[in-house]
């Protein structure tokens, strides 16, 4: 206490500076007690609280940080405030430039730093951090961050063992698709096969025996010595008939499994062949251009051809036109083989192929199912009343020459 000498108001004074002198002591007491509070609830929380300064000289410390500091880096919150580049120098060689470009980054224009990286222990234990802070410009043309940050090791092992789980389940089921593909292809061989063996066999034994018993029959005709009028001229004439009906169903569907002019003179002639057929047998005209096509495989060559017969006969179903154009041609590469059809007439909503329950769905529904099969894929650009444009792309396989 400080007593000044004076003849009625000395003992007020001194009582007055007591009294300043205990709210100091006060103060002093509360901020202890504060600042020990603190310490206290930043030491028991899972992340560390800290304050990280950037001098313009590029050197940096901390001014603040909690205990959690030195189970995180290896780095005392002593040694941190004397020297911050002891803290950054435990940060994994893998993840320090974009750790620092980061930070920079974050002086430079005032923005949240938040950053994942790994450090790496004395002993060599490697753990994840994740830190988030604020940046401050401090008057001297610093700046300084004040923030948290978390161990997150548990987290990214987690995140990691479920990484490979899922590169490997996506790797087994890659490996599956691939031998689903396999197999696909294979039955298409074989089914490609089987649809040329039966087509010759029709051709062959049964197109070949009818054509016979045609011969057959006009002679017979004409030994009957043009008793036409007759009752045995009239079973002729109907014989005749039948059997010519017979012929043109074999001939139909030889066709249809396997047309002889796909396997005899190429691609390019059986699609001008299904134009031909298309006009005759529906009247549509098809406006049909061909680009340099590659010789071809068997399975290739068929399924481009069916490709190009549903197509077209979606169109004479659905879009009520007379006339339709169509494209084959290889893309600069000779990699893919392009596909388009293209109408003018009814069009309809897109989503119907999605559903194979809808009858004007159903073909494009199929043939997708089987582009993508061969790796390729299907556009359509179409709405209601604007026509239809099909386009298809697929890769030609690799032993094309």
């Amino acid at each position: 206490m400080i007593t000044i000498p004076m003849a009625y108001e000395g003992h007020n004074y001194a009582v007055r500076i007591h009294q300043a002198m205990n709210q100091n002591r006060l103060m002093e007491q509360d901020r202890v007690t504060v600042e020990s509070q603190f310490r206290n609830l930043a030491d028991q929380i899972p992340c560390v609280l800290y304050q990280c300064c950037l001098r313009p000289d590029g050197s940096s410390y901390f001014p603040y940080a909690g205990e959690g500091m030195q189970a995180m880096y290896g780095v005392s919150p002593q040694q941190a405030l004397l020297d911050g580049g002891s803290v950054f120098a435990a940060v994994h060689t893998d993840d320090y430039h974009g750790c620092m470009d980061s930070l920079q980054q974050s002086a430079n224009d005032l923005s949240d730093w938040t950053q994942e990286y790994r450090v790496v222990a004395a002993d060599g234990t490697t753990r994840w951090i994740w830190a988030n802070a604020k940046a401050q410009r401090q008057a001297g043309g610093g700046t300084v961050w004040h923030g948290f940050m978390c161990d997150v090791t548990g987290r990214k092992r987690a995140e990691l063992r479920a990484l490979r789980h899922q590169t490997r389940l996506q790797e087994m089921v890659a490996q599956a698709m691939t031998q689903v593909h396999a197999l696909s292809m294979e039955l298409l061989t074989s089914e490609a096969r089987e649809r040329r063996q039966i087509s010759e066999d029709l051709h062959d034994n049964l197109g070949q025996s009818l054509a016979m018993v045609r011969f057959k029959l006009r002679s017979l005709t004409a030994l009957d010595n043009g008793s036409d009028e007759g009752e045995t001229g009239q079973q002729l004439r109907e014989i005749g008939i039948a059997i010519e009906r017979a012929i043109q169903s074999v001939r139909s569907l030889t066709a249809q499994l396997w047309p002889p002019v796909l396997y005899k003179f190429g691609l390019g002639a059986a699609l001008e062949w299904l134009v031909g057929e298309m006009e005759i047998n529906n009247g549509m005209t098809v406006s049909l251009q061909l680009g340099t096509l590659l010789t071809l495989d068997e399975v290739t060559s068929i399924f481009i051809f069916r490709t190009a017969r549903e197509l077209l006969n979606n169109v004479w179903k659905h879009a009520q036109v007379s006339r339709a154009e169509m494209s084959v041609s290889t893309d600069s590469s000779c990699q893919m083989l392009v596909l388009r059809v293209a109408d003018s007439g009814l069009g309809f909503d897109i989503e119907q192929i999605h559903n194979p329950q809808s009858s004007s769905g159903f073909g494009l529904f199929s043939v997708n199912e089987r582009v993508k099969l061969f790796g390729g894929t299907l556009h359509i650009d179409s709405k209601t009343g604007g026509g239809t444009v099909v386009t298809i792309r697929f890769p030609l396989p690799a032993r094309t020459s």
